[in-house]
């Protein structure tokens, strides 16, 4: 039986459903969850100290019951860490730990098992007595770790109780919350963990509907045969006289019912609210994301690896199981599988992953032209050399090429790519990455740092004020209450990107040069697609703010010169005067100025020596000829000019406290990226280059225009 994908880096994770021995033989749990037998032989032979890394939604409740049971004779300390959920019958299986912890955001879910039987009356009635002693034998596990009456955990039960972070600490079940605090919203949090279980909890419904129907033995008469039954022990269910089971067969933890009246926040029924498909293929996207991010960290997998599973539509359990399979093999032999061909070498040595991943990073710096360290073992390495090295060093030359682009015995196949392509690519994001951050970001200017998107939807950037000016204290104490409002704008990012090929002709030619154009000509691109939306943003006429659908720079926002002027002491002098008389946002007192202060001078390049001129630290001869805005700092920008669609002769004031556009990246996706296609091709490898990127405008009170003459 499969089990080895059950340790990670030492720990034992359970991740998923809990599924019988029987569903698993059949593969029928679609690598969607783990069983008592799986435990039972991942645990043979090992007395250490154990860390049991536990995300759950449930599943069989005698199931877990036996993994409570194995990891509560275990001869060593046992730690289960709560890392997502511990739902159903995942929260009876964790009290079989020495100690139990759990994530500030993760969640603990009690609530009564339940069974599905067809047949005679006395049938029936032998099934509800044994689910009842199944609920009582339950409660006291409970009541036990809780330190609370039976009847006090029958009533939590029945009503389906829910523990979030520290209410799970306060509640007994947990002893301690690692990690820090996260500060959510409990609402939306729950909303979004119920509607995640809702079709999680479908899906195992389906697999072991399906081996019910497959012709498998009835796991709700084994999971129930083992109580006393009427006939003198036996039970008097016939797997051959039952007609249908229902949807989830064998005893399960209970599904959802009534909301909870403890201080947790209630859960509505679950069964009433079917889970919204645009939601729950976020709450997929996120959990996805969040399980691969510290494998991404660790270096067992890239970053377009992990998206790979976002766009495929992979489901997130089945994501999840893959990424830490894959994870877990980069610590174990690898042994080569390619056959012997005539003309070629054929390596016949075991390599450890860890060799072979020092080997591929080697490559990798080599071809980056980093011969320090793992690069020096390949000191001018081309990318027709690395080709034939990955074919085996045939005598034809093409052939082994071909083979190149094919072999996959480094990485043992996985996610589809080749190994040359996974080698190419870590080149191309590297040197993207270093490309990328080199140039220049003029649109920092006017921007500020980025914000991070969780999603492509509209985010809105909310703006608060009103009347916060201190009044006096009447002679009773009383103060008078302030009112507020507030205001916002929409900002959203877009996916931009090309396809990019390494054919099978580049690295005969060893174009290796290819690989550095392609990637710095991309990096460019990157930042040209940023400036063109921020700057046209910022110059066009036509750029309203949402919140008052009036433009960016106008006259009643207080920030257009009344008058078309040059740069000189008297027209800049007149913008600080309007930005010096800018209110908080929602004032309704005269008094209340921000205190606008401009730091930055901007215009196209037409103005450039103008503007350099201006702000120059000079030594004036008299009084008369002495510049008071020296401290500005000066630049001219290409984007602002009339070729880009702006003007030539039009300056601004800018205070980069208060940045008039706002801009963000997609979380996760901060730089722009270069993902290997699925598939192994001898001809081509087929990449797409994408970055992710958006910007708005958000506030008027902090930049002044002139329309210059």
């Amino acid at each position: 039986m499969e089990y080895r994908h059950l340790w990670v880096n030492g720990d034992l994770v359970l991740s998923g459903y809990i599924f019988t021995d029987d569903v698993v033989r059949r593969g029928l749990e679609g690598g969607l969850g783990f069983s008592s037998g799986q435990v039972r032989a991942a645990l043979s032979g090992e007395t250490a100290d154990l860390t049991v890394r536990l995300n759950s939604m449930g599943g069989n409740a005698m199931e877990g019951e036996a993994i409570r049971a194995l990891l509560a004779a275990y001869p060593g300390r046992v730690t289960v860490a709560i890392e997502g959920a511990a739902v159903s019958a995942a929260s009876l299986l964790m009290l079989g730990a020495d100690e139990i912890t759990i994530t500030a955001a993760s969640a603990v879910m009690i609530h009564e098992p339940r069974t599905g039987v067809a047949g005679t009356a006395a049938d029936l009635q032998a099934r509800g007595a044994s689910l009842e002693q199944l609920l009582n034998t339950v409660a006291d596990l409970y009541a036990k770790r809780m330190a609370l009456p039976r009847d006090e955990v029958l009533a939590l039960l029945d009503r389906e109780t829910w523990y979030y972070g520290q209410e799970a600490v306060g509640s007994g079940l947990v002893d301690r919350v690692v990690g820090e605090t996260i500060a959510e919203d409990r609402d939306a949090s729950m909303s979004a963990f119920r509607s995640s279980y809702t079709s999680a909890r479908s899906r195992y419904d389906e697999i072991v509907s399906l081996m019910a129907s497959s012709g498998a033995p009835s796991t709700a008469v084994m999971a129930a045969s083992s109580a006393p039954a009427a006939n003198g022990g036996q039970s008097q269910m016939d797997p051959a006289d039952e007609v249908q089971t229902p949807a989830t067969p064998g005893i399960t933890m209970a599904g959802p019912a009534t909301p909870p009246t403890n201080p947790a926040p209630a859960p509505t029924a679950l069964a009433a609210q079917p889970a919204d498909p645009a939601q729950v293929e976020r709450q997929r996207v996120s959990n996805i994301m969040r399980a691969g991010q510290p494998l991404v960290s660790a270096g067992h997998m890239t970053g377009v690896q992990m998206q790979a599973y976002i766009d495929n539509g992979t489901p997130e359990l089945h994501a999840v199981h893959e990424m830490l399979s894959f994870a877990q093999g980069a610590q174990q032999p690898v042994q080569p599988v390619r056959p012997a061909q005539p003309g070629r070498s054929t390596p016949a040595a075991t390599i450890t992953r860890d060799q072979v991943d020092t080997r591929m990073e080697g490559m990798i710096q080599a071809l980056m032209g980093n011969y320090e360290n793992e690069g020096a073992e390949f000191r001018g390495l081309r990318i027709r050399s690395l080709a034939m090295e990955l074919g085996g060093n045939g005598y034809n030359t093409n052939e082994t090429i071909r083979a190149g682009m094919m072999s996959t015995e480094m990485r043992g196949g996985a996610l589809g790519v080749s190994d040359l392509s996974y080698i190419t690519q870590s080149v191309m994001n590297r040197t993207l990455l270093t490309e990328y951050e080199r140039l220049a970001a003029d649109w920092m200017l006017v921007t500020g740092a980025p914000l991070r998107a969780s999603d492509f939807r509209e985010m809105h950037a909310v703006r608060f004020g009103g009347d916060f000016q201190l009044k006096p204290v009447a002679a009773n104490g009383e103060l008078q209450m302030g009112e507020l409002t507030d205001e916002a704008e929409g900002l959203k990012v877009e996916r931009r990107g090309r396809a990019l090929a390494l054919t099978f002709e580049m690295i005969v030619n060893d174009d290796l040069g290819a690989l550095q154009r392609v990637t710095r000509e991309f990096a460019q691109a990157a930042r040209i697609m940023e400036n063109s939306m921020v700057w046209s943003l910022f110059r066009n006429t036509g750029t309203k703010l949402k919140s008052d659908n009036t433009a960016l720079f106008h006259a009643d926002h207080g920030n257009l010169a009344a008058a078309a002027a040059g740069i000189s002491v008297a027209s800049v002098g007149a913008g600080y005067t309007a930005l010096g008389k800018m209110r908080a946002f929602g004032s309704k007192d005269g008094d209340d100025f921000i205190a606008v202060q401009p730091t930055l001078l901007l215009g196209a390049p037409a103005r450039h020596t103008e503007i350099m001129q201006f702000t120059a630290d000079t030594q004036p001869t008299n009084d008369g000829e002495v510049n008071p805005y020296k401290t500005l700092r000066g630049r001219s920008v290409a984007n602002l000019s009339a070729d880009a669609g702006g003007s030539d002769d039009a300056w601004y004031l800018i205070d980069e406290d208060l940045p008039p556009i706002e801009c963000a990246h997609l979380d996760g996706y901060e730089n722009p990226v270069i993902e290997t296609i699925d598939g192994i091709n001898p001809r081509v490898i087929q990449m797409n280059a994408e970055h992710i990127f958006g910007a708005a405008a958000i506030e008027y009170r902090g930049s002044y225009k002139n329309p210059g003459a």
